[in-house]
């Protein structure tokens, strides 16, 4: 056997990336529930190699970018 070992992993879940002013978090797609419509001002999807780049491995499935509308920012938990 010639190489090393390699992992596969089979989350092919995107990276959600929420934002909004100066504030942000990765949140899991568990938590979009949190993320009201109504507070949605922009939604961006990005999936390249530049992407990939940015966001290392975690963003080799895509990374949605989700701005939220200003007058919503005190109602989400960015800490989480």
């Amino acid at each position: 056997m010639l190489g090393g070992i390699s992992a596969v992993s089979l989350n092919q879940k995107p990276l959600y990336y929420v934002y909004g002013g100066n504030k942000s978090c990765i949140i899991d797609s568990s938590r979009m529930s949190e993320v009201s419509p109504e507070w949605i001002e922009k939604i961006e999807v990005l999936k390249d190699a530049k992407t990939t780049a940015l966001y290392g491995a975690r963003g080799a499935n895509g990374v949605i970018m989700i701005e939220i509308k200003k007058k919503y920012i005190k109602k989400f938990n960015f800490s989480k």
